[in-house]
């Protein structure tokens, strides 16, 4: 239900308020025409119960699932798929006949893939054909055997069939123990139960508290990579995304039953482990890591949450809350996060955990705004304040005090946000812990940074600077995130120097805490700042340095940035064709990681397509921009200027194009704003 809900995720979801995550799915879905399609039900344990109660609920949705076995769901329709057609025992074959037997065929295919030579003046191919009845035409299992036997003959595939017992299971088994040696393996059983997304700092710290004894991790999953079994992906996420194949995860489940347990166990050590150092380091650098380790394994965590609350295991509930306010404030994930806080609330109850209770309720109230909820946001605020200041827990009524104003900044109210985040300040000198007081300074140059006053902007920034490094905080991720918007505002108001100094100092730290992701972002701050400059050569070469660094160390996102930033450049200088290849690779990427191309970069893809000729291509995503700057998706500020040319762009193609094809492509990319308009219309219909 979790990752339907994602799915379906609309952009503005504060009209829902049912307390069950099925439930809300079917309001989603309701009468709408939708096709969900559930790959490999056989590996989703309790989905189906999910499917029957969707059913009934959502008249106009229709489901296809794929499974070994058929689904017990009533009135399904089932289709027994049939393997790929191959010659008969008997059955004369020629090379020319190929075209009629596709399991032929697709062997061929994968040979010239794998650069296997295949002998064509054998007219009978017996060998080839000898692999396809002993698979019964299974496709994936024929393939598997050729991309890992470069060096065979035809005619020895099918003794290796033989030898891997004949089923996909055995040709995987086989594979698998073929091509990987033993640390290899032992690696892969302690990483196999972990989601996507898993890098290689996970590998080691996951093998370090297995007491597993096997070299050069980082290498190992590098050679890993390199064998790619079973595996295929344009973008390396690092690591061993690999591992996660549900073909080679169900092999190493298989193959190691006895150990599943213990696995799993160990993994949940270790996230409850990562959160408690979260929780001692504050915003350390290693804490902001151990965040971005969590938030990266947020299905792993949704599973130890449900194993913590069946066990109502208060004092880890308590270790992962403060990621989980985190995450889920960082992601917006508004609903998720209200659902799963219900439930810990009721968890905690009592007096032992009031101090845990009272913080869980100035993130409820945050959600409450986040959805307009005004009636329980103004209950909880007040009871919050109320108590926490009978208590003494002062980090709790600050944090209700700013929350208040926040509610006020969103609608638009700002003599009384500004009324409380200065009753924040005020409280400010009973607050030991300066973390928190530098919060407070954020939310001021947030404010003023939306009511358009740079000069109490920089003024609350520069503070919030001096109150860190007086501190000695000057390594904590507070710090880091303060010069990260010092830099930014200064370029916005065209200060490259001051610019400059500061990035000189993200810098500076990055190399003292040999931390290469924060080099990188350092280096793209640099090729920001000659961009703003229309020094673009000298971008690229900055903006080269920092991709270097994202990709030795696995991050998609930092490559999708580098990426999106060379593609603008080089379009800038009229290197269209290098533009379009860049700029498609970033949203490649972020479509990849599950996040958003921002409306500019969709944007500039079109004037790539518009420069090189691709017309209709062009007009397809000159409409999808204009639809979605239409239904209020957010443009870069920095990047807006790129989007004010449009119109002429699309005036020009409008003479390149008959009336018809320009029509069909822009209703095709402007479909955002056409399911806008008939789902307004339906909702009326309704009422």
């Amino acid at each position: 239900p979790f990752a339907v809900n994602e799915m379906l995720k609309p952009e503005n979801d504060s009209y829902f308020h049912e307390s069950s995550f099925v439930q809300r799915i079917k309001t989603l879905i309701n009468t709408r025409q939708m096709l969900i399609v559930f790959d490999g039900l056989d590996h989703l344990p309790g989905v189906d119960q999910f499917i029957k109660e969707l059913i009934p609920a959502c008249p106009q949705l229709r489901i296809i699932t794929t499974s070994v076995e058929p689904v017990q769901i009533k009135n399904a329709k089932i289709f027994k798929l049939e393997n790929m057609k191959f010659p008969l025992e008997g059955e004369s074959f020629h090379i020319k006949m190929v075209q009629s037997h596709p399991a032929m065929e697709f062997i061929f295919q994968a040979a010239y893939s794998a650069n296997v030579k295949i002998d064509f003046a054998d007219e009978k191919l017996g060998g080839v054909r000898e692999l396809c009845r002993k698979l019964n035409g299974n496709p994936y299992a024929m393939e598997l055997i050729v991309a890992n036997d470069k060096n065979l003959e035809p005619q020895a595939f099918p003794k290796i069939i033989d030898e891997a017992g004949g089923s996909l299971n055995s040709v995987i088994k086989y594979v698998c123990d073929r091509s990987l040696d033993v640390d290899e393996k032992a690696l892969l059983n302690v990483v196999s139960l972990f989601e996507p997304s898993f890098n290689t700092v996970d590998a080691e710290n996951l093998c370090e508290a297995a007491n597993l004894q096997i070299g050069n991790i980082k290498k190992l999953c590098e050679n890993l990579y390199d064998k790619r079994i079973l595996f295929r992906m344009t973008v390396p996420d690092g690591a061993v995304r690999y591992f996660v194949n549900p073909h080679i995860r169900a092999y190493v489940i298989t193959a190691n039953g006895n150990n599943i347990r213990e696995y799993t166990k160990l993994h949940d050590e270790y996230l409850i482990n990562t959160a408690k150092k979260y929780i001692a380091d504050k915003e350390s650098i290693t804490a902001t890591k151990a965040r971005g380790m969590i938030t990266r394994r947020l299905n792993n965590f949704r599973t130890l949450l449900v194993q913590l609350l069946a066990d109502k295991d208060q004092e880890k509930l308590c270790a992962v809350l403060p990621m989980l306010f985190d995450y889920w404030r960082r992601n917006y994930y508004v609903y998720e996060g209200l659902y799963w806080y219900k439930l810990i609330a009721e968890t905690l109850k009592g007096k032992k955990y009031r101090h845990q209770l009272l913080l869980l309720n100035v993130e409820l109230v945050w959600m409450y705004s986040q959805q307009n909820r005004q009636a329980e946001f103004d209950a909880l605020v007040n009871e919050t304040l109320t108590e926490a200041k009978a208590e003494g827990y002062d980090d709790a009524y600050v944090g209700a005090l700013g929350q208040l104003g926040w509610n006020y900044m969103l609608k638009g109210n700002y003599a009384e946000c500004e009324k409380y985040f200065n009753e924040q300040l005020a409280y400010s000198t009973k607050i030991k812990d300066p973390l928190i007081i530098s919060t407070m300074y954020e939310d001021m140059a947030y404010y003023f940074m939306q009511k358009n006053d740079p000069v109490q902007e920089l003024r609350f920034l520069l503070r919030n600077k001096d109150l860190l490094k007086e501190n000695g905080l000057v390594y904590s991720g507070n710090y880091i995130l303060n010069l990260s918007k010092l830099q930014s505002e200064y370029l916005k108001l065209d200060k490259y120097e001051e610019s400059r100094t500061i990035a000189e100092e993200q810098k500076s730290i990055a190399l003292k805490l040999d931390d290469k992701i924060e080099l990188a972002k350092a280096y793209r701050v640099f090729g920001n700042i000659e961009r703003k400059r229309k020094m673009y050569p000298e971008a690229i070469v900055y903006y080269k340095e920092g991709l270097k660094y994202f990709i030795e160390n696995t991050n998609v996102g930092g490559v999708g940035s580098m990426m999106m930033a060379l593609g603008a450049c080089n379009f800038f200088l009229g290197n269209f064709s290098e533009s379009l290849d860049e700029t498609l690779e970033a949203m490649k990427i972020f479509y990849e990681i599950n996040a958003h191309s921002t409306v500019t970069t969709i944007c500039r893809a079109g004037k790539a397509y518009a420069k090189l000729g691709y017309h209709r291509k062009a007009v397809y995503l000159f409409g999808a921009v204009k639809g979605q700057i239409r239904s209020g998706r957010i443009v870069s500020a920095e990047l807006a200027e790129e989007i004010l040319d449009i119109d002429g762009y699309i005036k020009e193609i409008r003479t390149r194009l008959d009336q018809a094809d320009f029509a069909s492509a822009w209703m095709d990319g402007n479909s955002a704003k056409l399911e806008e308009v008939v789902r307004e219309a339906q909702d009326k219909r309704y009422q």
